[in-house]
């Protein structure tokens, strides 16, 4: 390859002398002491970047190189590697940029004790389970690579550049929102027709319910797997031995699961989802004695 122009000791522009096509090379000290025409070797130990010259991304990573220093980039493009190979999954090339200058401002707020900005991140570590915690082992190693306490929010940012970057992923997010939305909805005429309750009672509070049951299908989803302990078998004996008019219910639950996701519940799962089954019927309960009173 031979060099065209040489933007910093950082970053070229080379050209191939067989196919003339013009890329960016971006590699430690590649540009140093380098002029136009002369030769250069791409080495594999320092080469970390290599793109087509002539591109809306070549453009925005050269205008940011000169703002930032290149240990942003190469922590960017570890992390971006990193996620690829654990989520198995093909990200926007302007990855990278973003990640690079999310991750240059968030180091120089921490650094500057500036603040964070709030964000709330349950729902996103709910229904970004996969990303968020890709982005959890990535705010570790940018804590360790540039000596800072981040807080836990980062994770959140992080994980939102995953989930707008990821080919795909908003079609994977609908599509794992709607199972989850209709699986919920079979479950809740499961308990109504087995308990005999009425869904639509705004007096009876189900939200309890449907977040347990929200979290059970994301676990699910997730192929997240629970063991049964002796101690768990031992209560779900007592538990049903103390509710015994709940078992169908749960059974039919189970065998719902089971048909559907080729899940079946462990003990303590089974334990948990008859508990929020008979808060439900405990309230309805007293919800009736108080309307007889009056």
């Amino acid at each position: 390859m031979i060099i065209v122009k040489v933007f910093n000791n950082n970053i070229v522009l080379v050209k191939n002398k067989k196919t003339a096509k013009e890329s960016i090379l971006w590699g430690k000290g590649v540009g140093f002491q380098k002029k136009a025409g002369q030769k250069i070797v791409m080495n594999k130990n320092d080469a970390i970047f290599v793109k087509e010259a002539e591109s809306d991304w070549s453009r925005s990573f050269l205008s940011l190189s000169e703002e930032i220093p290149l240990k942003y980039f190469e922590v960017a493009k570890k992390i971006v590697q990193d996620a690829s190979a654990n989520m198995q999954a093909t990200f926007n090339p302007f990855l990278l940029i973003s990640l690079a200058d999310h991750i240059f401002f968030t180091i120089k707020r921490a650094k500057e004790k500036n603040g964070e900005t709030e964000l709330p991140i349950s729902e996103i570590k709910e229904d970004y389970y996969k990303e968020f915690k890709q982005a959890q082992l990535a705010k570790n190693y940018i804590e360790q690579e540039f000596d800072v306490a981040l807080p836990e929010s980062e994770a959140g940012f992080l994980a939102i550049h995953f989930v707008e970057n990821e080919k795909e992923s908003v079609k994977n997010y609908d599509d794992s929102k709607q199972i989850k939305n209709r699986a919920t909805n079979d479950i809740l005429k499961i308990i109504a027709e087995n308990l005999h309750l009425d869904m639509t009672d705004e007096k009876v509070n189900f939200r309890r319910l449907k977040t347990h049951l929200k979290f059970l299908l994301t676990r699910i989803q997730n192929k997240e797997f629970f063991r049964d302990s002796k101690e768990d078998k031992k209560l779900y004996r007592q538990i049903i031995k103390n509710y015994p008019e709940l078992l169908d219910c749960e059974q039919a639950i189970s065998d719902y699961l089971a048909e559907t996701f080729n899940y079946h519940l462990s003990k303590s799962e089974q334990i948990y989802l008859i508990m929020h089954l008979r808060q439900i019927v405990k309230q309805k309960d007293t919800q009736k004695e108080a309307e007889n009173e009056d």
